[in-house]
């Protein structure tokens, strides 16, 4: 199950990753309205135990994960606390999701701000809104997911880590986790996004 704040650009993405993998054991829910990510943790925590006491065990889920950006979110740290304590993950975007599209177009390691970054990344897709164009992420996946690694790295080296690991994205492991999944639950190792 993925739980996002995002009410357009995120669920889009996670819906997007799901028909392209035919991953329909993949549940995304948007937390509509400005939620800041502690919320938005118990808020997955609550569906996940919902989902438990409906069908049993793992409520049908391998795993929780909450999507969310760090351009506003003072209470991150605590999220990420409540989280690791509660057996949530977190695919943390960093100022916002949209960085995690652009490095399916384009290399990007420097400091951004939000703005610069949904500037650049409708600059490089063409996207007039927050709608995104698929075709022009499909068959990107593994170059943003190696862009994405190389940022990570880059701040571990300089010692940095949320908040201020700008600009950053695990987004990948989450959807490498999903890519994995459909590969072994269909045998088709050729399987990708």
């Amino acid at each position: 199950m993925i739980v996002t704040e995002g009410e357009v650009s995120e669920p889009q993405y996670f819906e997007f990753v799901r028909t392209q993998l035919n991953s329909f054991g993949v549940s995304v829910k948007c937390v509509p309205g400005k939620v800041d990510p502690q919320r938005l943790v118990q808020k997955a925590v609550e569906l996940r135990d919902k989902e438990v006491s409906a069908f049993g065990e793992s409520g049908g889920y391998d795993a929780t994960w909450v999507a969310v950006d760090v351009d506003r979110h003072a209470k991150l740290p605590a999220a990420m606390e409540l989280a690791q304590r509660q057996g949530v993950s977190m695919a943390i975007s960093n100022p916002c999701f949209e960085i995690w599209l652009l490095l399916h177009l384009v290399d990007h390691s420097a400091f951004a701000e939000t703005k610069d970054i949904v500037t650049k990344w409708r600059m490089k897709s063409g996207a007039t809104d927050k709608s995104i164009d698929w075709t022009k992420l499909v068959g990107q996946f593994e170059i943003a997911e190696k862009r994405s690694q190389g940022n990570r790295v880059m701040h571990e080296r300089d010692g940095k880590s949320h908040p201020d690991d700008n600009p950053s994205s695990n987004i990948d492991e989450l959807v490498r986790l999903l890519l994995d999944g459909a590969r072994a639950s269909s045998n088709n190792t050729e399987l990708s996004l």
